[in-house]
């Protein structure tokens, strides 16, 4: 996948987060039930997230299966609350964080 097209991924999500339209601690498959412009397969989905966890708009935890009955481990996403700031603060949608 080209920079570009995780760039325009990982906008596409943040507007979404800024929107606060996921709650704090979503996971990847939230986003894809959504269906929203872009964010539809678990590729482009995973590289939003890993875009703007590496720029620090989210933090992922694993979560769940630490034992029998826990079922499998998950990734939560917690989303750094300086995005959502900006998001209400501003209305701006070209910056990330």
């Amino acid at each position: 996948m080209l920079a570009d097209d995780g760039l325009r991924l990982a906008q596409a999500l943040a507007d979404k987060v800024k929107q606060g339209k996921l709650p704090n601690g979503f996971t990847g498959r939230d986003v894809r039930r959504n269906q929203w412009r872009y964010l539809t397969t678990e590729e482009s989905v995973s590289a939003a997230l890993d875009w703007l966890e590496d720029e620090g708009c989210l933090r992922s935890e694993e979560t769940g299966g630490t034992g029998p009955g826990t079922g499998r481990r998950t990734l939560r996403y917690s989303i750094n609350p300086q995005v959502t700031k900006l998001g209400k603060a501003k209305g701006d949608h070209d910056q990330l964080a």
